[in-house]
């Protein structure tokens, strides 16, 4: 006996005010935007701190540099009217000043350690690197063969 009647269909309400249903998406894309500008603020952190170990370090290379460089001859420094620091003794100062500087101003990141340390006239060139502490990213640049080394160079002169 539904002689007469027709069967509506039920319309949603988004459709009956002419809206499309984009609530989903949305929301997608704020989830995505939330992500990356998080994965941006931990890469800027990562960054930040190799920046600031990077710094460290230099100034543990100048310490060495400067401490190696004062250990010149006096007596080469008043008769020539200049210091020269010979290559001989050079690297030895220069690794025991490393060693004695290591629990202090050259604690840095996760290892550091003297590349080389040379004397050329009144010059002393120290080079030291690193690996840098990586907070964020630490343990997944781990599976990586080659691990991020930073590499500084300081050097004094006499006068």
């Amino acid at each position: 006996m539904t002689r007469g009647r027709t069967r509506r269909r039920q319309l949603s309400p988004g459709l009956i005010s002419g809206k499309d249903s984009e609530d989903g998406r949305i929301t997608l894309l704020a989830l995505g935007l939330s992500l990356l500008v998080v994965a941006l603020v931990l890469a800027s952190i990562a960054a930040t701190t190799v920046h600031v170990q990077r710094r460290q370090l230099l100034s543990c290379a100048d310490w060495v540099a400067l401490s190696v460089a004062g250990v010149a001859s006096a007596s080469s420094y008043y008769e020539d009217g200049f210091a020269e620091v010979t290559q001989s003794s050079v690297p030895d100062r220069a690794t025991a000043m490393f060693n004695q500087l290591r629990t202090t101003s050259c604690d840095v990141g996760r290892a550091a350690w003297l590349e080389s340390a040379t004397a050329s006239g009144g010059e002393i060139r120290v080079e030291l690197a690193m690996n840098p502490a990586i907070p964020v990213f630490g343990s997944v640049l781990d599976f990586i063969n080659q691990p991020l080394t930073v590499r500084v160079v300081a050097s004094a002169k006499l006068h």
